[in-house]
């Protein structure tokens, strides 16, 4: 038998790769997302609470419990509706819960590699933008807001957040990773 081969199992040996390095505190958070401010999503919030409560009612309406008028009203009329109620309660359900996602599409997520800004431009639109950390030249700290001058000369406003001191101590520790110049206004 050839010396390189190994005559058992237990005679492989296993190699290590030593030449990696430490990671840092920004290196192990790949990407932090910021979610809006809640004045922004309270909308949703309220018509989701209307819309449970709506086919709450209309799927209640079908069960011993509820009361006579109710069941005369939703169930002995579904035969002459389009849509019977519980199709209506299940729709009501998907609204509500598209509502509520829609609400949490906007926000901000921060990368290694570069900045995103999510909004909702129109009902059932959303925008995304996102600059290269490399297309940053200057990041303007204000006491209520962000705003990034970019390489063409344009200056970008971060989006309001739920968690700014959080938002604003990230961009400030990511672009003093990047080397990109921080200008903290009034």
């Amino acid at each position: 038998m050839d010396e390189l081969t190994p005559t058992r199992a237990t005679d492989v040996s296993i190699s290590r790769f030593e030449m990696s390095y430490p990671l840092g505190p920004l290196d192990r958070l790949r990407k932090k997302h910021f979610i809006s401010m809640r004045r922004h999503r309270a909308g949703a919030v309220v018509f989701a609470a209307l819309t449970f409560t709506g086919a709450a009612i209309l799927l209640l309406a079908h069960t011993p419990l509820a009361p006579l008028e109710l069941h005369r009203w939703v169930v002995l009329t579904d035969a002459d509706r389009a849509v019977d109620s519980r199709t209506a309660a299940v729709l009501l359900l998907l609204c509500a819960a598209g509502v509520y996602w829609q609400s949490r599409m906007r926000g901000v997520s921060i990368d290694r590699d570069w900045i995103e800004v999510r909004e909702v431009f129109l009902p059932t639109i959303p925008r995304f933008r996102r600059w290269s950390w490399m297309q940053v030249t200057r990041i303007v700290i204000d006491t209520s807001r962000i705003d990034m001058e970019l390489i063409d000369g344009r200056i970008e406003r971060i989006n309001e957040v739920f968690r700014f001191a959080e938002l604003r101590d990230y961009i400030v520790a990511m672009a003093q990773r990047k080397r990109v110049p921080i200008t903290f206004g009034p």
